[in-house]
């Protein structure tokens, strides 16, 4: 496929090429379908128009379009809801496809219904970077484990200032196994490096309670923004010392198999036979 045209967008007064297109509705009063043009306008251009938007006191309007519709006035964006893409570095590697080149660096505008309701930037070089794909499918899975869980924790990692655990307790081993299931069914599926890692209650005492435990240590700037989602417990102290007592850990990546280490006398859960997936 070749790469498309650019949309453009006018931010802060400026015209920028936008990497995402915001869809234009069948039926609009102010918007409608020039018959004088053909279906697209080239290869480069499959959607079959240009369109110009522009961001006004937060809320987004388009306000010209070439190609297959015409507009005569500004409209307000209120049926569209998604990303704008704002490429922010110099292009990268050449892609046939997309919008062409690859960039590092991209501002990302949260559009809900033609209002701005957050921006934030995306830095693919930064460490611990995460594409938003493999976040989305993670973090749904980590919403799936915090239903089942009695308590969620977000604690710092002693050995990598750069990560964080997220810690997840639960009453029953079976529990335990089946979340640990999925766990590592979503990490292989996004092909993450991330270790996962869990123990039964015997050796592990959360706020003085028995409890079986599940963490996967995540890049702190990942954790920052599933802060915003989930309700964390920061407790963390000498009597809680729970980053000691999980002695069992599985690494995933595209070319190693999972690895088992144990510190203590943990009987170790063997997935292929317990775990439901």
């Amino acid at each position: 496929m070749t790469a498309q045209i650019s949309e453009i967008l006018i931010y802060n007064g400026e015209k920028v090429r936008l990497h995402s297109a915001p869809n234009i509705p069948e039926q609009h009063p102010h918007i409608r379908l020039d018959t004088s043009q053909p279906e697209f306008i080239s290869t480069a251009c499959w959607r079959g128009y240009v369109g110009t938007w522009k961001i006004t006191n937060r809320k987004l309007y388009l306000n010209t379009i070439k190609g297959k519709y015409i507009v005569t006035n500004p409209v307000l964006a209120d049926w569209y809801c998604g990303t704008l893409v704002i490429p922010e570095s110099e292009p990268g590697e050449y892609f046939h496809g997309g919008w062409g080149y690859v960039y590092a660096k991209n501002k990302l505008i949260t559009i809900v219904n033609g209002e701005v309701t957050n921006i934030r930037y995306q830095d693919k070089k930064a460490t611990g970077y995460i594409d938003d794909w493999a976040k989305q499918r993670l973090n749904q899975t980590f919403g799936a484990i915090a239903e089942a869980a009695q308590e969620l924790y977000l604690l710092p990692d002693d050995n990598d200032k750069e990560n964080r655990l997220i810690v997840f307790t639960f009453d029953q081993k079976t529990v335990l196994e089946t979340m640990t299931g999925k766990l590592v069914l979503a990490v292989q599926d996004s092909k993450q490096f991330l270790p996962i890692s869990a123990c039964l209650a015997q050796p592990c005492k959360v706020g003085g309670n028995h409890s079986h435990n599940l963490s996967v240590r995540i890049p702190a700037l990942w954790a920052v923004d599933l802060e915003q989602t989930f309700s964390f417990h920061h407790r963390y102290n000498s009597d809680d010392n729970i980053i000691e007592n999980i002695d069992v850990t599985w690494f995933f990546s595209k070319k190693e198999k999972p690895k088992m280490s144990n510190a203590q006398d943990e009987p170790l859960m063997d997935f292929d036979d317990d775990i439901s997936f």
